[in-house]
């Protein structure tokens, strides 16, 4: 059974069984109220064997188990007949019970009461009837529910509680205020528990008070009243409470004077200073007074205490306390006296202690006093310390009275003024200086030194001058005391620099003895030096222009030497020299001279005479005056113009040695030469004269009566313009053996009948060529006439013996021809007729026109141009050019081609465009379409494609290099290159062509005329053909080709090619010429071997050195050797070609560069030859 299951007794029961085979014994002695075997309960037992047990529950062996504890009971039952026995047993469960706690809950403690901690305790009584469990579960230190301490608790039920009593929690307490900590303690059964609180009280703080608590006055340091202060310090932990109770007029605890506090402990005192308690004092006597300072809670106090010092009653000495005598006033003895007076009111006490024959403080002299206060004193006045004074220097000698009672004295001084001695002045009082020479920082210096002798002691000296002007105010003077001086002046003053050779001025002052009796003048004489003329090297004089091909110079030409050089001031003019000289003059000392384009001449007469200037450098200058009869002169070689920019070098002359019209040497210059040290450079221009163009007799070769077509460019081949102007032909005339004489203004192409006689030189006419700017001439071409049948006959004419020709033109007409060409340009016609005619081209660029027949079309070395005509089975080889053209031009379809380049032949498409059917073609690099919509495709490889008059569909399809052809235009255009595989649309009708549709196109060929060219951000080709063209490569590796004309060429960005592949017939501008690299990277000139044909360096190789020289402006260090093809000059950007490679002499201008980086250098590696 468990405990506490019921009240007031815990009971249970059960049955025993019994069987016994004696009839009637089958049972049980019964038992009634016996005790267990441990006294808890009692049993009872009936006879047929049923037992109850019951105990009391409130017994403390029940009520003391623990939960789960138990204790047992039993009692024996016996067989009715005693021979039987069964132990009943009785277990009994204890459970928890929960204590009761009682004792001391609270505690408390107060502020400040123990130190440094606070600490309460006390004891809870716990009962539990669970035996040993009437304890408490320990807690070593556990923090209060406020933090404030810590409390202990044992199993027992005593507890302690400790904390910090300096907390700020704790000492921030006022008295009466309180704070609390608590915990909780707790069963060790875990079921009851106990709050235990502590309050803490605090106390009032007693402040801390510090700082001055005392004072000191002196009778009579100060009327009427003395006074003094401090200030006490205070410090209280109790909030708000570190003050004072401020006092007001508080009296002293003596009465002497009254006390002030402030809250802040600054307290002062104050005492009447004429009241008898302290006018009584006597020296070293004193008395106190104080009060108490209480602080504003009133639990802490100070005594300030204030000591109030007598002094002694000083005797007030007057009288008369100084005397003077003055050097030599008598002899032998100076003296003089006087009378003090006293008045002590010490009675008794106003009179002085008497001195008979005291010495002076110096010993000059003795003092008397006598006990009335009269003193005397007399000195011997022949001693050297009094003779030795200067005129107001003085010495004093003194002594002191004492008054009778020792307390008051007084200083009598006498003064000695001495008298005056002139000094004696000597020494150096002169020096001489030169302009500009023995200059430092600037200056020019002199020294020296006077002399002084003054019997005054201490005065043979003179009086110090730090830096004193001088009289005329050029430098300024220095004097030390011991008569040293210095003089220095700035050597580079106009008054100083103006000064010639031999001239001088000259600068003083006056230096005074240090007593002011003597003086000497001290005089600097400057002696002045030629100064050299200063040229202003960014004035860019320039000498007056000459027009080219003028001659040498006659009468006043040329230019004034005055206009390259004139004196500043006075202002006008170019204001370039400046000379600090007075009077001074100029010219120049010609030191170099530009002689590459022409020679150099000068006049000192006004022109009436001219010599040669000759060699000249700074060891050998012409020396040239600046005056109205003084001229250069330039006379440029032969067709020369342009700018030399380094015309003539010069130093400036200012005349003061060396002759006009002879040599000097100017390696010594500026400082005091006749020299400036800067050179300086004119320039010189040579007007541009036009030159009329050189037309050269042409010779052509043509058929009989036949209808002739010539280009201008083949007439014009062989014509050049010295000025690089392009060439175009404007009239024709004088036509003989020839009828029908025209020129198509359009297009420069000129037609004429040729006669039906064979013959050399069987006709003729004159053309006139035009430079475009006034300049013309006239030239004769020669007609040879070669015969061809009228009929159907087969002609055979062969020019590969004609010689040199400009061109031909032969039509073979009817019948089986065989034409084969010659050096020059060719346009073969194989006629009309069913004849297969054979055209053979050969090294020039020649048309070949089939006809009617099946024919056979070879164009040769030369770019040749192929038209098969209207026959079928014409075989076309372009030959070994590289940009031979298959031409559809004369079809009457719509072309739809694709090229194949090959060396084997390839069949046309029967009937394309209209022409004849089997046609085979090789070795052709492009296609000329129809005037109709042409589609032409190209190949794999780099293709140039024309598309004609129509509106053509054109793909340059494969290669790298393939070029949309213009060069059939009959006006310029403006075109911008797209570099795409998708189609970009051109409207060319400007140009009489068609609106194109092109793509995988890298170049273009402009047409004969003025064209705008801009090339794509990639690698384009370029050519322009005719005409002035602009074109411009953009970004990319461009190759750009100006062809004929004045051409300008601007790469753009990247590694650019120029070409020069066509004979120059006019000069080409180059805007952004990249000099950076070598072959490898940068910008190329190329030059075609084919057209340059002096050049001896290999095609595809860098120039050779050997045949390059680069100039500047033919300064004197340009110089070109034999052997030397292409010249440079960088100072006006000309690139010229040298065919004969003898210097100077018949140079032709190829183009003019402008570098993109003016400082690299253009050489050799710049230029590349090609084919």
């Amino acid at each position: 059974m468990t405990e506490d299951a019921s009240t007031p007794n815990l009971s249970t029961s059960g049955a025993l069984t019994i069987a016994d085979v004696d009839q009637g014994q089958s049972n049980f002695t019964p038992q009634a109220g016996t005790a267990g075997s441990n006294g808890y309960g009692n049993f009872t037992l009936a006879a047929d064997g049923t037992w109850i047990y019951a105990a009391d529950n409130s017994q403390s062996a029940i009520q003391q188990l623990g939960a789960g504890q138990s204790i047992s009971e039993s009692f024996t039952a016996v067989s009715s007949d005693g021979t039987a026995n069964q132990l009943v047993t009785v277990t009994i469960t204890g459970t928890n019970d929960v204590p009761v706690i009682g004792g001391v809950a609270s505690g408390a403690v107060t502020e400040d009461a123990s130190m440094p901690n606070l600490s309460t305790s006390g004891a809870l009584t716990i009962a539990d009837v669970d035996a040993g469990q009437s304890n408490f579960a320990p807690q070593a230190s556990t923090a209060g529910s406020h933090g404030y301490g810590n409390f202990t608790l044992a199993a027992n039920g005593n507890w302690s509680f400790t904390a910090d009593n300096s907390q700020s929690a704790i000492q921030q307490l006022g008295a009466g205020q309180s704070i609390s900590d608590s915990f909780t303690a707790v069963s060790s059964d875990g079921t009851a528990s106990q709050m235990v609180t502590v309050t803490i009280t605090g106390t009032n703080d007693v402040p801390v008070i510090g700082g001055v608590a005392s004072g000191a006055v002196t009778e009579d340091v100060s009327t009427p009243n003395l006074s003094t202060g401090g200030a006490l310090t205070i410090a209280d932990v109790d909030t708000g409470q570190s003050s004072f109770a401020a006092q007001v007029g508080t009296a002293g605890s003596s009465g002497y004077g009254n006390f002030t506090l402030a809250a802040n402990g600054n307290w002062t005192y104050t005492a009447n200073n004429g009241q008898a308690a302290i006018q009584q004092l006597g020296a070293g006597q004193s008395i106190s007074e104080s009060f108490t300072a209480v602080s504003s809670d009133g639990t802490a106090s100070q005594v300030v205490t204030v000591t109030i010092t007598g002094t002694n009653d000083v005797p007030v000495i007057g009288g008369v306390a100084s005397g003077a005598v003055t050097e030599d006033a008598s002899t032998p003895n100076l003296s003089t006296s006087g009378a003090l007076t006293i008045a002590d009111v010490d009675q008794g006490q106003s009179n002085f202690a008497p001195q008979a024959g005291t010495p002076g403080s110096h010993g000059y002299g003795n003092f008397t006093l006598a006990a009335n206060g009269n003193w005397t004193y007399a000195a011997n006045n022949g001693q050297t310390a009094i003779q030795q004074l200067g005129a107001g220097q003085t010495i004093s000698d003194s002594f002191t009275a004492v008054s009778s009672d020792g307390t008051a004295s007084q200083v009598v001084t006498v003064t000695i003024t001495g008298t005056n001695d002139v000094p004696t002045i000597g020494g150096m009082a002169s020096a001489t200086v030169q302009e500009d020479v023995a200059v430092s920082g600037g200056s020019l210096a002199a020294s020296g030194a006077l002399t002084i002798a003054d019997v005054d002691a201490g005065q043979s000296n003179f009086a110090p001058q730090a830096s004193t002007t001088g009289s005329n105010g050029y430098g300024s003077f220095a004097l030390a005391a011991d008569g040293n001086w210095t003089y220095t002046a700035n050597d580079g003053q106009t008054a100083i620099q103006q000064l010639g050779a031999g001239q001088s001025i000259s600068d003083s002052f006056t230096a005074v003895s240090s007593d002011g009796t003597a003086s000497r003048v001290v005089t600097v004489t400057i002696a002045g030096t030629n100064d050299a003329p200063v040229l202003n090297a960014a004035a860019t004089p320039a000498l007056a222009s000459v027009n080219e091909d003028a001659g040498a110079p006659v009468g006043a030409v040329g230019t004034l030497v005055s206009s390259l050089v004139n004196l500043n001031p006075p202002a006008g003019g170019l204001d370039n020299v400046t000379d600090a000289d007075n009077g001074a003059i100029t010219g120049i000392a010609l030191s170099g001279v530009n002689a590459s384009n022409g020679s150099w001449w000068y006049s000192t007469n006004g022109g009436a005479s001219w010599a040669a200037v000759g060699a000249v450098s700074d060891a050998s200058a012409l020396l040239l005056a600046a005056d109205a009869n003084t001229r250069v002169y330039f006379q440029a070689n032969s067709n020369f113009n342009g700018t030399i920019g380094n015309g003539v070098t010069f130093h400036a002359w200012d005349q003061t040695s060396g002759t006009a019209g002879t040599t000097a040497s100017t390696v010594t210059n500026g400082g005091s030469s006749a020299f400036s040290s800067a050179t300086d450079t004119a320039s010189i221009t040579v007007n541009a004269v036009n030159d009329d163009p050189v037309a050269a007799t042409d010779r052509v070769i043509v058929s009989s009566s036949t209808l002739v077509t010539l280009s201008a460019s083949s007439l014009l081949g062989n014509d050049t313009d010295i000025d690089g102007l392009a060439l175009t032909i404007t009239s024709v005339s004088g036509a003989v053996g020839i009828s029908g004489l025209t020129l198509d203004a359009t297009n420069g192409t000129i037609s004429f009948t040729s006669g039906s006689t064979a013959g050399a030189a069987a006709g003729s006419f004159q053309y006139t060529v035009s430079d475009g700017a006034g300049g013309t001439a006239t030239a004769t071409a020669t007609i040879d006439v070669m015969a061809v049948s009228t009929g159907n006959a087969a002609d055979t004419i062969d020019l590969s013996a004609a010689g040199t020709y400009q061109a031909s033109f032969i039509d073979g007409r009817g019948g089986a021809d065989n034409l084969t060409g010659g050096a020059g340009g060719d346009v073969f016609i194989g006629g009309s007729g069913n004849g297969a005619d054979t055209l053979l081209g050969s090294s020039g660029n020649d048309l070949l026109i089939g006809g009617d027949g099946n024919d056979t079309l070879s164009g040769g070395a030369g770019n040749d141009v192929l038209r098969g005509g209207l026959g079928s089975n014409d075989s076309m080889d372009g030959g070994a050019g590289t940009e031979d053209l298959l031409d559809f031009s004369d079809g009457t379809v719509a072309v739809n081609f694709t090229l194949v380049q090959s060396a084997v032949s390839t069949s046309i498409v029967n009937g394309t465009g209209g022409l004849g059917n089997n046609d085979t073609y090789q070795n052709i690099e492009g296609v000329i379409g129809t005037g109709l919509a042409d589609t032409l495709t190209g190949s794999a490889s780099n293709d140039i494609i024309r598309g004609g008059a129509g509106n053509d569909t054109l793909d340059g399809a494969g290669g790298t290099g393939d070029l949309l052809d213009f060069s059939d235009g009959t006006a310029g255009l403006t075109f911008t290159l797209t570099q795409s595989s998708s189609p970009t649309s051109f409207n060319a009708s400007a140009a009489g062509l068609g609106t194109d549709s092109y793509r995988n196109f890298e170049g273009v060929i402009g047409t004969a005329f003025a064209d705008t060219i801009t090339g794509s951000a990639s690698n384009d080709q370029l050519r322009g053909g005719g005409g002035n063209d602009v074109i411009n490569g953009l970004a990319g590796d461009d190759r750009i080709v100006g062809g004929a004309g004045a051409d300008i060429l601007t790469g753009g960005a990247d590694n650019d090619t120029f070409v020069f592949d066509s004979a120059p017939n006019a000069v080409d501008s180059i805007t952004d010429f990249d000099a950076s690299g070598s072959a490898a990277s940068g910008d190329l000139i190329e030059l075609s071997r084919g057209t340059f044909t002096a050049l001896t360096t290999a095609s595809g190789s860098t120039l050779s050195a050997a045949e390059f020289a680069s100039l500047n402006g033919g300064g004197a260090g340009d110089v070109v050797g034999a052997g030397v093809h292409v010249i440079y000059d960088s100072a006006t950007g000309n690139l010229y070609y040298d065919a004969d490679g003898l210097g100077a002499a018949n140079r032709t201008l190829v183009a003019t560069l402008t570098l993109s980086n003016p400082a690299d250098t253009f050489d050799s590696n710049d230029i590349k030859v090609g084919l």
